[in-house]
């Protein structure tokens, strides 16, 4: 739930950015933040999106075994492709 949280809250204020001040959007450049250009709009996504994602990891439960099993596959695949439903 953190990382989809945290994707979402920094798109969010991303485009929240891009779009008060970049004029194509309707926004006006006068909106602009510390002076900054809209096509930088990361540099204010990107904190906000880590912080979601560290405030929504505390705040929701651990995933299961069969979650961490599969992220475990996803990072290190097996040679026969496949995951191992024996228990370790």
């Amino acid at each position: 739930w953190g990382a989809i949280a945290g994707m979402a809250g920094g798109l969010g204020v991303a485009m929240y950015y891009m779009v008060r001040t970049y004029p194509f959007f309707g926004g006006v450049a006068a909106n602009q933040w510390f002076n900054i250009a809209p096509i930088s709009a990361g540099i204010f996504g990107l904190p906000a999106g880590l912080l979601t994602i560290w405030i929504v990891s505390l705040l929701t439960p651990e995933p299961g075994a069969k979650v961490k099993e599969l992220v475990e596959h996803v990072r290190y695949p097996h040679l026969r492709g496949d995951i191992s439903t024996q228990a370790a």
